[in-house]
């Protein structure tokens, strides 16, 4: 599998028209349909829009979170006839954040700093000993799903394990900070950690993010008679990955 450029044509000269009908080819040929209930009947239907509750805001995405406190959060929505579909999880529930200044549960401020840990995929026991597992069974009882966060091709911090016990492979990171999807051995290890921390966390959505500019990280891998071998190789890997955890 490799990169694809799609044309959509039409007459004329309307945007509108033109963003339309892309819409539609994207709609009816390419996004993903769901089975509509579980014994499978009604046929398969795109994913109906979602409500989802989360304590970002409270707790500085997920650095100051714990079981307890995300399970009291959702029982909050639920005692107050809230009515959502998902529980949002997101960044800082991993290994280290609760070992660097951040004092959980004190409401301290907290500097961009914290964030020099994402890229250490275990999470964070000290705040989360059911590997959130509590949170994502005490949800499904009152009809909450759970949604959490990663960023697969982010690593900030060398001096810590990404590969339990070890320090990370350099082989794997390009520019000291995009971690090569391309790379069979990163794209391997990935694939079994995330379905590892989704399974043991009971977790039923995937959610991912990008904060990385790659384009320039991938030309500057590649030699100039190779130029984008790398973006290629990457993106098959990246939706390897996505085909993996579905």
């Amino acid at each position: 599998r490799t990169p694809l450029i799609a044309f959509v044509r039409y007459d004329g000269r309307d945007t509108d028209r033109a963003t339309n009908l892309w819409r539609r080819w994207l709609t009816d040929c390419n996004l993903r349909k769901v089975t509509e209930d579980a014994s499978g009947e009604g046929g398969k239907k795109l994913f109906a829009p979602q409500v989802s509750g989360g304590t970002s805001v409270l707790y500085h995405e997920m650095t100051q979170a714990t079981d307890d406190n995300q399970i009291a959060a959702i029982k909050w929505y639920d005692d107050n006839d809230i009515d959502i579909s998902f529980w949002w999880m997101d960044a800082g529930w991993y290994f280290k954040t609760s070992n660097e200044g951040v004092n959980a549960g004190k409401g301290e401020s907290l500097g961009d700093g914290v964030w020099a840990s994402t890229g250490v995929w275990q999470v964070d026991t000290n705040r989360f000993p059911s590997k959130m597992k509590a949170i994502s069974d005490y949800g499904e009882t009152v009809g909450v799903h759970t949604l959490l966060w990663f960023e697969p091709e982010r690593i900030g911090d060398f001096s810590c394990c990404l590969n339990d016990g070890t320090t990370v492979n350099r082989n794997w990171v390009l520019s000291g900070a995009l971690v090569n999807l391309g790379n069979r051995d990163a794209l391997e290890w990935f694939k079994e950690r995330i379905t590892q921390i989704i399974g043991e966390g009971g977790i039923y959505m995937y959610r991912e993010d990008f904060n990385i500019a790659p384009l320039s990280i991938w030309r500057n891998a590649d030699s100039k008679n190779r130029q984008g071998i790398t973006e290629n190789k990457y993106i098959q890997g990246h939706m390897e990955l996505w085909d993996y955890i579905l």
